[in-house]
Parts: structure tokens; sequence; C-alpha cells
């Protein structure tokens, strides 16, 4: 659950999205995407994000035991562990927690979240438990910022079909209804 790339330049009201497009790892993916350098990679992100050529995305209203379901399913079980990576910093350090405020102007609040990032990776390295008594939060949450390029919009979309057609449409879906 190492950090390994981080963007505190914005504050905390500032929705994920825009923070995302903002960020120079974006900038560097969608320039590689475009200079055709990272064709066949990709992240992942959740609902919230708009869905990019290089940024993976759920789809919307997916019918159960279709292709896209399945894509869903494999989406959300592997972005298990980053969910609870942003859990874990937030357990760990309780002044970015959801109801706590860093009550700093925003360069210095920049500067202790770099500063908890650099703690957190300490922290994992050497083992360190979290306080026993806090739980995890979850950070879902449905899309509100529309795409910011509707060609990249419509070409993700071929991507993320071709992904879900390659290794989801040969699978069986298997509901556990207990």
């Amino acid at each position: 659950m190492e950090i390994i790339h981080f963007n505190a330049t914005f504050p905390g009201s500032t929705h994920d999205a825009a923070v995302w497009q903002g960020s120079s790892l974006s900038q560097l993916l969608e320039t590689n995407y475009v200079n055709g350098v990272s064709a066949g990679e990709w992240l992942l992100g959740d609902s919230g994000y708009a869905q990019q050529p290089w940024l993976m995305t759920p789809y919307a209203d997916a019918d159960e035991i279709t292709p896209e379901a399945r894509y869903n399913l494999a989406h959300t079980e592997t972005r298990v562990p980053i969910e609870k990576c942003f859990g874990v910093k937030k357990t760990r350090f309780r002044c970015i927690h959801k109801h706590r405020t860093l009550h700093y102007d925003p360069v210095k609040a920049s500067k202790i979240i770099a500063a908890l990032v650099v703690l957190h990776n300490v922290a994992i390295k050497r083992n360190e438990p979290l306080p026993d008594e806090l739980e995890l939060e979850d950070r879902l949450r449905p899309a509100d910022d529309p795409p910011r390029d509707m060609n990249f919009l419509s070409v993700a979309r071929n991507i993320r079909n071709n992904i879900t057609r390659q290794y989801f449409a040969g699978c069986v879906l298997i509901k556990d209804l207990n």
C-alpha cells in the first residue's frame, strides 16, 4: 500500500476528478497516449472520473450476467487495495479524515500532506500497526464532472469495450445467493 504518486496542490473540497485533470501524472499520460508511448497501459478510476484512453472506469448501469458486469466486478475487486490504502492513511493520520480539516494556508497544508504521505510509506515499510479502534471508510461516489475531451471519451469507451470483450465475454459470473 505504498503511495507512489500524489497531488496535494488542491484543497480537500476539490472533486477528485478536478485534481486528477490538474495533475502532472494526468498530463504525462495524456501526452504519452497522444504520442503512442503507453498503448495498452491503464490506470483504474472509480465512477467519479471521466473515462479516458489511459484511465478505465466502470460501466454505468451494467446489466447482470453480461461481460460489462464481469468487467465492473473485476474493476471493483482490483480497486479494493487502493481504497484500503486511502482508508489506512486516513486512519493513521486523523487530521486528514473526512470530519477533520487542516486549518492552515494551502501552501502549508500541501506540505503537511506531502509529509504524511512520506510518513505513511515509512510506516508501511516498517510494518507499523494501525490504531485498532478506527474503521476504514469508503470513498466511492458517483460521477458528476463531464469529460474534458469528447474525442478521448469515445476512444476510451472503445478501449474499455475491447478489454471487456477480450477478458470478460467468455466468463461466467457466479453470484453467491446466500
